[in-house]
């Protein structure tokens, strides 16, 4: 059985660095905090890194906040570090404006993100046209970014994007591409493509 460690004995091992203002070690004992179920010394410790400029333990941050109930508290942690210009943390806050149905602030972050290099906030972008604003061509423009770096979920949309459109070679295509990759979702859907159209032992191929 793993020996549970004491809040002295985690700070002990980390006391060197934390002296040199080392935000990672920082970051370490806060991790280890939290998972040892010690989350209001974890909170300090991911505040003060915050606070010697490591903006990206903010997701940490806000996500014990918000598991909390602290919504005020875990919005304030990513927009200090989206506004530092952590580009995670304005991912990170533009999903939790998308969970909040601020769908207006939430696609501000995800494209300051995407400007900064974030790739997560491709999909992200492309799910909140597709899904919720119902833009299918401003969804396909991130789709077809986002599965230029084999996001197989991305992939799948393409595909219902172009099955809806009656592009049946364009969406076996995405599909096909999306599977090769483990996605369920377009394993599942080939089959229905491919029995809806008589291929029977192409559709029994991706049958799980």
């Amino acid at each position: 059985m793993k020996e549970r460690k004491t809040p002295e004995k985690i700070l002990e091992e980390y006391t060197s660095a934390i002296k040199k203002g080392d935000t990672e070690a920082m970051v370490n004992v806060g991790l280890i905090m939290e998972e040892q179920g010690n989350t209001e010394d974890a909170k300090k410790w991911y505040i003060r890194a915050m606070e010697m400029g490591n903006m990206k333990t903010a997701g940490n941050l806000a996500f014990l906040y918000e598991s909390e109930g602290k919504l005020k508290e875990a919005e304030e942690a990513l927009l200090k570090a989206s506004e530092a210009g952590d580009a995670d943390s304005m991912n990170n806050l533009g999903i939790f404006y998308e969970n909040r149905n601020r769908n207006n602030d939430a696609e501000k972050w995800y494209l300051k993100a995407i400007e900064l290099g974030q790739t997560d906030a491709l999909s992200n972008l492309g799910f909140l046209y597709n899904n919720i604003l119902g833009e299918t061509e401003k969804a396909e423009e991130y789709f077809l970014k986002a599965a230029e770096l084999e996001d197989s979920n991305v992939m799948n949309a393409l595909g219902m994007i172009c099955s809806a459109r009656g592009q049946m070679e364009k969406t076996e295509e995405w599909f096909l591409k999306g599977a090769k990759l483990g996605n369920k979702e377009s394993r599942k859907n080939l089959v229905i493509l491919y029995e809806h159209q008589g291929k029977f032992d192409e559709a029994i191929k991706y049958k799980d």
